[in-house]
């Protein structure tokens, strides 16, 4: 039986490799398809987080209002860096949901 297939390879040699590599092409665009539709998906799942971030963030920054008399002076120091830092991220988040700014595992 080997001998016979031996036999027969010169002559289906090159349908066999062209059929293969047509097998391998329709394969390989189909897994990049997913790969795309998942990227895609990923992406404005993150961009859903980002906004909803956002939005509580804003929410928290209108939301408080401290008596500050009530607070010893290292509580307001630390009570104006929280704020402050909220608000920067705040800022930030539009550039990171536009894509300007990417996280360390991002490879874009």
């Amino acid at each position: 039986m080997q001998e016979r297939l031996r036999g027969l390879w010169p002559e289906h040699r090159a349908n066999l490799l062209r059929a293969l590599e047509a097998r391998s092409d329709d394969r390989t665009k189909t897994l990049q398809n997913r790969l795309d539709e998942r990227a895609g998906k990923e992406i404005a799942a993150m961009h859903s987080v980002l906004e909803d971030l956002g939005e509580r963030i804003a929410a928290q920054l209108r939301e408080i209002d401290p008596q500050l008399e009530l607070f010893s002076i290292p509580e307001k120091e630390q009570f104006e860096r929280d704020r402050g830092s909220l608000q920067r991220r705040l800022a930030e988040l539009p550039e990171e949901v536009t894509g300007g700014k990417h996280c360390a595992a991002c490879t874009c």
